[in-house]
């Protein structure tokens, strides 16, 4: 007798015709099903513990870590990214297919990349545990109406993406290439949860007050706030600040590093590419000045703003206007050698130019424009 057919002999045969064959094989099945169950929600169950993906996959490391190093520790991983409800559960899992696969086969991006929407991280997650009405304010200064920036449909993740990994992927320290998956630790991933990347930065409620038209002076968001003394002291702040943001730009810094998109980005910066870059002078500079007039009449202002320009100098008038298409900043005296003498009826004019590529784009008012060959049209 062949080896098949031993094997094939030894499978009970059921005579459904009869009860007690009928009850043995609904007993095998049903004890199938239980074990087949019982393995299936204990592979669920330890596929949904946070360790699974730190321990499993190295390179989870850096967001295992910092989650470990950060205030939600003691929040699983799937109560954050795996929305309420059986539904959400089984897509999360059919997509963890998706995520085996670029393990196996080494395929995965890096750094590991993950959609802030809301989609994958609504705010009835973080509700779950937070109050849309809560006031708690850090500072004790600043007003934070948590309910009314959710009535605006404000994800919670917009300002407190940080709160768990510290923004490691946005920053790119999460690459293998920067920081090897293994050399994750809690100590080093704490080193990456300061409070300017895990907490909500000022610069983020600045741009998302700009991008959606809400006020940005310092009174909404702050109830306790003092003018400096150089704000108060000379004459005419508004239209002279720029003569002090020349003389020390660090000076501005000092409060209005704020309005910069990524943290670092405010060093080392000229003046006028400090006013471009920075959210906060934006918020003015798009705007037409008192002094020049208006769209009806320009007249008065086009007479008198090359006498201006020479008072204030060039860069004055940098904050706001392109030399030529794509040519923004006055030439540092670093700079000097690398830049061209604007002559004005065979009369060196006191200014260098030098063709630095603009950054942000306030207006399209050119000095080329009417100044023609003289800037290089």
């Amino acid at each position: 007798m062949s080896v098949g057919r031993k094997m094939t002999s030894k499978i009970p045969k059921f005579d459904l015709s009869k009860t007690e064959d009928k009850l043995k094989l609904i007993i095998l099945i049903s004890g199938f099903i239980i074990v087949v169950g019982a393995v299936m929600v204990g592979a669920l169950e330890y596929t949904m513990q946070s360790s699974f993906c730190g321990n499993t996959c190295h390179e989870m490391r850096p967001e295992y870590t910092t989650w470990e190093a950060s205030a939600h520790s003691q929040i699983a991983c799937v109560d954050c990214h795996i929305a309420p409800g059986i539904g959400n559960l089984i897509k999360d899992k059919l997509h963890a297919m998706v995520q085996v696969y670029q393990h196996v086969t080494h395929t995965y991006s890096s750094p590991i990349k993950y959609p802030w929407d809301e989609e994958t991280i609504p705010n009835l997650v973080c509700l779950q545990c937070h109050s849309a009405n809560r006031q708690y304010s850090p500072s004790g200064d600043i007003i934070i109406p948590h309910d009314k920036h959710i009535a605006k449909g404000v994800l919670c993740i917009n300002c407190h993406k940080g709160v768990t990994h510290g923004m490691i992927s946005e920053r790119g320290v999460s690459k293998a290439s920067v920081i090897p998956f293994d050399d994750w630790t809690v100590a080093l991933a704490a080193k990456e949860m300061v409070p300017t990347y895990s907490s909500p930065r000022m610069d983020t409620c600045i741009a998302c007050h700009v991008q959606r038209g809400e006020p940005t002076n310092c009174t909404t968001c702050h109830s306790q706030i003092g003018i400096p003394a150089s704000h108060r002291n000379m004459p005419n702040w508004l239209d002279n600040h720029g003569i002090q943001a020349e003389k020390d730009i660090k000076v501005c810094d000092k409060c209005h590093s704020y309005g910069f998109l990524n943290p670092g980005q405010d060093q080392n910066l000229t003046v006028d590419q400090y006013a471009r870059e920075n959210v906060f002078c934006l918020n003015c500079h798009t705007k037409r000045p008192p002094n020049h007039g208006t769209e009806a009449n320009q007249t008065p202002w086009i007479a008198a703003h090359g006498q201006i320009e020479k008072e204030k100098g060039i860069q004055n008038c940098l904050a706001c206007h392109d030399i030529r298409p794509g040519v923004a900043s006055a030439a540092t005296s670093a700079e000097a050698s690398k830049s061209t003498a604007v002559k004005d009826n065979g009369n060196s004019i006191d200014r260098l130019i030098t063709d630095r590529p603009t950054t942000q784009m306030v207006n399209k008012v050119y000095c080329s424009t009417c100044h023609g060959n003289k800037f290089g049209s």
